[in-house]
């Protein structure tokens, strides 16, 4: 049984820390938060202990997931791997590309699993059209991650805080990197970017273009895929994916729901680390995957 901690109990910790108490082959033995009465409450609920040291925690784990502010990924991650601990990190892998570049090179060192918590890859929406995809190649992706201003979000900006997702999203269904890229973003009402408007040349000649704002007030998260024959568009949020397609006769088009089996992202990415720290055979964001979004989005900041 892999023994596993949380290090990093807010509003994503807990759900790590409530999968794990129930998921096949892991047992949850602590949680680790610098709020110890929320680290306390957490560990009450999931039937665990709880830690006032995360070294302590270190202690007793074979591996954790790092769910901290961004600004604090790279101190948690090099403390775990460096004790040869196999680690999850919450998007994204940290806050500068030379902090990832340092995760990257001890985990080869120490030779452990490190995932990137890049949670929207395993959507069901997602993973569908990725599947698609893989029969129509596709030419441009639109993605669209906006919502109100999140008051938790205060040590990065909407581009590694939301923007990572869908650079990861767009590598991940185009199954290319970027061959140009141009940003437009600006600080409408916070301390860091709120609003971004991106725009890539991916290798493969497919087209990418991401909004991206913390000003609209409701929450929308949603991909569409155009090919040469027809549209794919994915709602992430309800897991609903349509396929619209050219009607030659009169120019009109054929609408098709295509089925997507609901799941929980999370769940499927935390069953995926825990089987590949077991039997080597779970499909994992790589560090080294988790290094490449973050210099996209360094990019992204510095135009």
């Amino acid at each position: 049984m892999l023994r596993v901690g949380v290090i990093g109990v807010g509003k994503m910790g807990r759900h790590h820390a409530r999968i794990y108490s129930t998921l096949a082959g892991a047992s949850l033995v602590g949680v680790f938060d610098t709020d110890v009465d929320a680290a306390r409450e957490v560990a009450a609920t999931y039937g665990t202990r709880y830690f006032e040291r995360f070294e302590s925690l270190l202690d007793v784990v074979d591996a954790v997931s790092i769910a901290t502010p961004t600004t604090t990924h790279a101190e948690y991650a090099r403390a775990a791997i460096d004790r040869g601990i196999h680690v999850l990190i919450e998007k994204p892998i940290a806050d500068s590309v030379r902090a990832a570049h340092n995760i990257v090179q001890l985990a080869s060192q120490r030779d452990v699993v490190v995932a990137v918590g890049h949670v929207e890859r395993y959507n069901p929406v997602v993973r569908k059209l990725r599947e698609l995809l893989e029969k129509e190649e596709p030419e441009l992706i639109l993605l669209r991650r906006v919502g109100p201003y999140p008051p938790r979000i205060t040590d990065v900006g909407i581009i590694m805080d939301l923007g990572i997702h869908d650079i990861d999203i767009a590598r991940y269904l185009s199954r290319s990197e970027p061959r140009s890229i141009k940003c437009l973003k600006k600080r409408a009402c916070g301390v860091h970017e709120d609003v971004a408007l991106v725009s890539m040349e991916m290798e493969s000649g497919c087209v990418v273009s991401l909004t991206l704002d913390w000003l609209t007030p409701y929450k929308v998260r949603e991909v569409d895929a155009a090919t040469a024959t027809g549209l794919f568009s994915g709602n992430l949020i309800t897991q609903t994916l349509k396929r619209f397609s050219h009607y030659e006769e009169d120019n009109s088009y054929l609408v098709h729901e295509i089925p997507v089996k609901s799941a929980e992202p999370l769940r499927a990415e935390l069953e995926e680390f825990v089987n590949k720290i077991i039997s080597g055979k779970g499909e994992i964001i790589t560090a080294q995957e988790g290094l490449i979004n973050i210099e996209i989005a360094e990019n992204c900041m510095s135009q």
